[in-house]
């Protein structure tokens, strides 16, 4: 079995935006992204988990627009032959403790009411579901996390 490694891409690399693409069509279906919009991949920051040499799995940050010193976990995905080995927690803690390095405060995501794995890894990191002052996902039943970047620092 060959080690899972996780590598930050540059997403002004037209050839990275494209495997965001491939990855994210392979990863969730177009209803799951009723009422929302697909991530364009290309701005933000963003992580590739390959295996070997094939890609299985990313995720990506960006600055909240909401508040100041806050960052936005926007979207992540594992392709379903590679659930299960830990890679979702892996990138949720890439993506905080870049935010750390940023000065970034707070960390900030949503998920689907209906995704139980992606809320036990969030749980898992140390997210928190509270309710925003306005909501920005358009999904019915979409619930919102939060959590200190300084938490881990103790």
């Amino acid at each position: 079995m060959t080690e899972l490694r996780i590598r930050r891409v540059d997403i002004a690399d037209t050839l990275i935006q494209e495997l965001l693409h491939v990855l994210h069509s392979e990863v969730f279906s177009p209803e799951d992204w009723t009422g929302n919009t697909v991530p364009k991949f290309r701005t933000g920051e963003w992580w590739i988990a390959f295996d070997g040499k094939d890609a299985i799995a990313f995720a990506g940050l960006k600055p909240s627009i909401r508040s100041q010193a806050v960052g936005y976990m926007c979207s992540a995905g594992v392709l379903p032959s590679h659930r299960g080995k830990g890679l979702q927690v892996r990138l949720i803690r890439k993506r905080v403790a870049r935010a750390r390095e940023h000065g970034w405060h707070t960390v900030i995501t949503d998920t689907v009411n209906d995704n139980a794995a992606s809320m036990r890894s969030l749980i898992k990191c140390g997210f928190r579901p509270y309710l925003p002052d306005v909501r920005w996902n358009a999904s019915e039943g979409a619930v919102y996390w939060k959590r200190a970047t300084e938490q881990d620092k103790a």
